[in-house]
């Protein structure tokens, strides 16, 4: 009897020890496990396309067109804290090649070019740290955040850009530093030195750099955003902008946002404000959401010299597809100035 209780001891002791065992190695691996950095990285692009009719033929461009406004390729790449990111852009741009005047009338008339061009849209290095709550960026990153929250919200940046990328506040992108902090999940903080000239030229003999701060709160469906950066030039006036926006977001079924934007001596030219607002609203069922939009901009003056009305709907049958037949109507200040009327169905594809 002795003996059957003592192998019952041994057996229980052997079993105890045997479950310890496969519990200490099986923690070691997982240490193990999450030593090893793993390898991610994920390819992709979207093209934005149109097609357009101008109610007012009087208007200086054809009152009917199809235009590709936009091709992205990008590739990221992720290994353990360590993130890479490239992106390529052909994007339409209209600029001025040279000018004419008419020997008749004294007219000046313009030659442009809308070409789709090239460039370099992003190409930076991230380091993450503490598990993500602070990451340090270096390259031609995005993480100033000027307009990234606010054009989430309205969501439809195929159709038309928001507030500040539309009327020209500044460049999204930027070749610097950045820093990015969220303390807890609800919060975040960017703040970032960048050439003040943009990702698309080269820093000036005069240093012009660019700080910028950024601040974003998300919490019960509440969204919030303050935004602010300086750009100072020798010898001239410093230029400054100031951005707030306040969205409220229903899951997936309503979204409305409000934004107020600010910037004083635009270009480096003193007095030469912008100042405006947007709203926009949108509802959405299944594939289809429904949405409007109103934007007042003004420049050098607090009176609206242009007013933007978008409304329309837009349908998303499949995940990578997006089409939107909308109407804008563009009122100018000028109480005798028609109207612009125009018609578009966008379109946008990812792959």
């Amino acid at each position: 009897m002795r003996k059957n209780m003592l192998q019952k001891i041994v057996y229980t002791t052997f079993l105890v020890l045997m479950t310890l065992s496969v519990a200490l190695v099986a923690e070691e691996t997982k240490k193990e496990e999450k030593k090893k950095p793993e390898f991610k990285q994920k390819f992709g692009g979207e093209a934005f396309v149109h097609w357009m009719w101008d109610f007012d033929h009087d208007a200086d461009h054809a009152p009917s067109q199809f235009d590709f406004s936009r091709i992205e390729l990008k590739h990221a790449v992720s290994y353990g804290d360590f993130e890479a990111q490239a992106k390529l852009e052909a994007d339409r741009v209209n600029e001025i090649t040279g000018a004419s005047v008419d020997p008749n009338s004294g007219a000046i008339s313009f030659k442009t070019d809308s070409r789709l061009k090239i460039s370099v849209k992003r190409a930076f290095l991230t380091y993450n740290f503490l598990d993500k709550k602070l990451a340090v960026h270096a390259g031609i990153h995005d993480n100033l955040r000027i307009w990234q929250l606010p054009e989430k919200l309205w969501a439809h940046r195929y159709i038309y850009k928001s507030f500040k990328d539309q009327y020209k506040y500044g460049n999204s992108e930027g070749l610097g530093l950045g820093f990015t902090a969220k303390p807890i999940e609800m919060l975040r903080f960017d703040v970032g030195l960048i050439n003040g000239e943009g990702r698309k030229k080269q820093q000036d003999a005069d240093g012009r750099y660019k700080t910028t701060f950024n601040g974003e709160l998300k919490v019960a469906g509440l969204e919030v955003q303050l935004y602010g950066d300086v750009v100072p030039k020798k010898d001239t006036v410093a230029q400054a902008t100031f951005a707030g926006m306040l969205g409220y977001r229903l899951k997936k079924v309503f979204r409305i946002g409000a934004e107020y934007n600010f910037q004083s001596n635009h270009k480096h030219a003193e007095d030469s404000d912008l100042n405006g607002a947007s709203v926009y609203a949108a509802g959405t069922v299944k594939i289809l959401d429904i949405f409007a939009r109103v934007d007042l901009f003004s420049k050098d003056t607090w009176e609206t010299n242009e007013t933007m009305v978008i409304a329309g709907v837009s349908l998303k049958p499949i995940k990578y597809l997006e089409f939107s037949p909308n109407i804008r109507i563009k009122v100018p200040s000028d109480e005798n100035a028609d109207n612009e009327v125009d018609f578009y169905i966008n379109g946008k594809f990812k792959f």
